[in-house]
């Protein structure tokens, strides 16, 4: 049941993601990509990738606990 519950959670949340957030996903935590390894294929600055890995976290995270 709770295995479900957060199944339901993830899937609203990646409704939430713009098109960049769900790349940065995919690539960092789908594709196990360092944060400079998904700058670099998505030709980002570090820093750019590090603001929006943190913008799509606290989306999820807002999904899970709401």
């Amino acid at each position: 049941m709770a295995d479900t519950i957060v199944l339901y959670s993830y899937e609203k949340g990646y409704r939430l993601l713009n098109e960049q957030e769900k790349e940065v996903l995919e690539l960092r935590y789908h594709k196990d990509l360092s944060q400079q390894q998904t700058a670099d294929v998505m030709l980002f600055s570090l820093s750019h990738i590090k603001q929006v890995n943190a913008s799509l976290i606290d989306k999820m995270i807002k999904q899970l606990l709401s």
